[in-house]
């Protein structure tokens, strides 16, 4: 039902904002499976328009945060060093396919003037040699991770990004979640994730569009 309510409201010449929630870590493509940065990239080039929302968070959005890099110094990823890495987003996890696609995505919100929300404060894990401790301490890192936290990985969104995205939601007319935005499996790594979910289901209370869909996402709406 929503996703009729959905392809009608995207078709309207006239229409409100819509939010589009790129996020999770489940974004390679496997046989007959399409990635969400495919999906992205498709909804990006034909359906969205200024004043639009693309939000990315999770996991995706450290290879974001790279990818952005590149489009502001008018580098190729094959120009990437891992000191740039480094003081960009420590030991998060990113991929290195992706960062065209991504780069694609970047250029294409900024020409088509779409609000872009890339994750800007993190709470972080210790992450010694790209090996994620867990019951390791808990950290915020706000903006770059820098030489302090070059051994550390992103697992959760911090409150700015939380706030960021709950504006965005009061202004769009609907909103698409493709994954969570965090290690959601983790309790002491969910919040972000959660909050994300209530913002959503706020808005939804108001009788606005709500799609929420993946197996991660539905795997963190059932806990």
């Amino acid at each position: 039902k929503n996703a009729n309510r959905l392809r009608r409201f995207l078709n309207q010449k006239k229409r409100g904002p819509v939010a589009f929630v790129l996020a999770g870590k489940k974004i390679d493509t496997g046989p007959s499976v399409v990635s969400k940065v495919t999906v992205g990239k498709k909804l990006l080039d034909t359906k969205m328009q200024a004043g639009d929302f693309m939000i990315v968070i999770g996991a995706v959005a450290y290879s974001f945060i790279l990818a952005r890099y590149l489009v502001d110094k008018n580098l190729s990823p094959k120009d990437l060093k891992e000191s740039q890495i480094k003081e960009l987003i420590g030991n998060s996890y990113y991929q290195k396919d992706i960062l065209e696609d991504a780069m694609h995505l970047i250029r294409r919100s900024r020409e088509k003037r779409i609000n872009l929300i890339i994750s800007e404060d993190h709470l972080t894990l210790p992450a010694p040699k790209g090996k994620l401790n867990l019951d390791g301490d808990i950290s915020a890192v706000d903006g770059t991770f820098g030489p302090s936290n070059a051994e550390r990985s992103g697992v959760d969104i911090g409150p700015r990004t939380i706030k960021k995205i709950e504006a965005a939601f009061e202004k769009a007319k609907a909103i698409i979640i493709s994954g969570p935005a965090g290690v959601y499996e983790n309790p002491r790594t969910r919040k972000g994730s959660f909050a994300v979910l209530k913002a959503a289901e706020k808005q939804a209370k108001k009788k606005k569009i709500v799609i929420a869909g993946g197996g991660e996402t539905e795997d963190l709406a059932s806990q």
